[in-house]
């Protein structure tokens, strides 16, 4: 009997929270660690899709938000799809407050 070793795999979202005024910037990094292979990072916003003033690096794995809303509070997610599926880090929190 063969048993494949799993890689040694970890996803985390930098800063997990963030307080920001209206009008303002937020970012977030994507940091994946991951022993060997290939990946692709995409991002979740409340589950569905990054608001329209969200912009993405060129490898995806940083998120800028710019001029802040009311309507982007909530939760960010980093998305890393692998050969074998899909993983999903904890939930970063952005709350957006009137200056």
């Amino acid at each position: 009997m063969y048993f494949v070793a799993q890689n040694s795999f970890s996803i985390n979202v930098v800063p997990a929270r963030q307080l920001r005024a209206v009008g303002k910037n937020a970012n977030f990094r994507c940091d994946v660690q991951l022993e060997k292979g290939t990946y692709y990072i995409d991002w979740a916003f409340n589950d569905d899709p990054i608001p329209i003033n969200a912009v993405l690096s060129e490898d995806n794995s940083e998120l800028r938000l710019k001029n802040l809303q009311y309507y982007n509070s909530g939760k960010y997610t980093c998305l890393v799809q692998r050969i074998n599926g899909e993983t999903s880090s904890d939930n970063a929190n952005l709350k957006v407050f009137s200056k």
